[in-house]
């Protein structure tokens, strides 16, 4: 089971803090959700829809189920799909599945004010901003002026989305 929130009160749980998931680990995912051969078949398509999932299980699993409705095509067309995206967000979605319900979730929690302390930065407002800029990978330095409210470099300091 995983949460966003502890749950210290859950009988024999013993909690583990995850992290994105590796290139291989994430590979691995994909091809148990698609088949092996699919992702063995077309190793770049696999490896950019990897890429563009983040390493995110619940973005991976859900394009392995977008996949899996679309038989006919391979990979490749699925990784094509999610680049030429115009909102990848959007994209990741299926049913009542989706990638951007889940970030909302956690974006409100930030944005709940009850457990900052009064004058403390606003981790909400700091969200959006590396938003604006484009941020995909913030550095914590990055995340740092944002959080302070700093000028944020733009792509200087922020890589592109590939």
């Amino acid at each position: 089971m995983t949460s966003r929130y502890r749950l210290a009160d859950l009988d024999g749980a013993h909690p583990v803090r995850l992290n994105r998931l590796g290139e291989s680990a994430s590979l691995e995912l994909l091809g148990s959700i698609v088949g092996h051969q699919p992702v063995a078949a077309h190793p770049k398509g696999a490896q950019a829809v990897v890429r563009y999932c983040s390493g995110l299980p619940l973005a991976l699993r859900i394009a392995g189920a977008r996949h899996l409705g679309r038989p006919h095509r391979d990979m490749d067309s699925l990784a094509r799909r999610l680049v030429r995206a115009p909102r990848l967000l959007d994209e990741l979605r299926i049913g009542d599945l989706g990638v951007r319900s889940s970030l909302d979730v956690s974006y409100r929690w930030l944005h709940e004010d009850a457990y900052l302390p009064s004058g403390a930065p606003d981790p909400a407002a700091a969200l959006r901003l590396l938003g604006a800029v484009g941020a995909v990978n913030a550095d914590a330095e990055l995340v740092a002026d944002a959080v302070r409210g700093d000028q944020v470099a733009g792509p200087a300091r922020v890589p592109p989305r590939r």
